[in-house]
């Protein structure tokens, strides 16, 4: 007997960031996203489209009732104070690559979005919003490429094998029933020790032995 497993549960709701709540039942996921978007570059379309873009992609059924629903509200502020409710997006015009930060962990993630030639307002945002969520990059890139990134200059990048067209490893890949799986992993899972599974077994056995007693099954 193992002395811990790793166990599905079976539905259930959780806020895993600023304004982003997390649920699921079975093998669908629900997100209810809210969104505020400023900074020099923002505007009140762009951040409609922001929005949408990610909405979209972020609403999609595959194999085995693996689907996923989402649901995004996004706020556009030209001044006063951060909505502490909401995932904050800062826009600007800047060489460097879009990315999410996170401080230290998904609750505390922000994204910083640049305007540049790179940028794809009908895909970026559903790549950094998959950060958001808390999946990784399909991709590896060297020390060198990213220091490049930073400033606007040329990256070199391979696809993790396997990966090739999904939405966190290819510009313009799509999102794929592994990345649901990925975030079931992430967010919806239990460690479960070996006592609850000799629990789970001595409750099995009691229930089984009362049903044949009472009803011969």
């Amino acid at each position: 007997m193992a002395l811990y497993r790793y166990a599905q549960i079976p539905n259930g709701s959780k806020r895993i960031g600023k304004g982003i709540v997390f649920g699921w039942s079975g093998n669908t996921i629900s997100l209810t996203v809210n969104l505020e978007v400023s900074g020099e570059g923002a505007t009140a379309p762009l951040a409609a489209e922001i929005g949408k873009t990610i909405e979209t992609i972020w609403n999609a059924s595959f194999t085995d009732n693996y689907r996923v629903s989402s649901t995004v509200n996004t706020r556009y502020r030209g001044q006063g104070n951060e909505d502490s409710d909401r995932t904050q997006i800062y826009v600007k015009h800047d060489d460097a690559t879009t990315c999410v930060h996170t401080l230290p962990t998904l609750y505390y993630a922000y994204m910083e979005y640049n305007i540049n030639s790179e940028t794809t307002a009908s895909w970026t945002p559903a790549h950094e919003f998959g950060h958001l969520l808390g999946l990784d990059d399909k991709y590896e890139e060297g020390i060198r490429s990213r220091i490049n990134s930073m400033y606007g200059g040329p990256r070199s990048t391979s696809v993790v094998p396997g990966w090739a067209g999904n939405i966190m490893a290819a510009h313009l890949g799509t999102l794929q029933k592994r990345n649901l799986q990925e975030l079931f992993a992430l967010h919806a899972f239990e460690l479960v020790t070996f006592v609850e599974d000799g629990f789970n077994e001595m409750w099995g056995l009691w229930d089984s032995g009362v049903r044949k007693l009472y009803t011969g099954w």
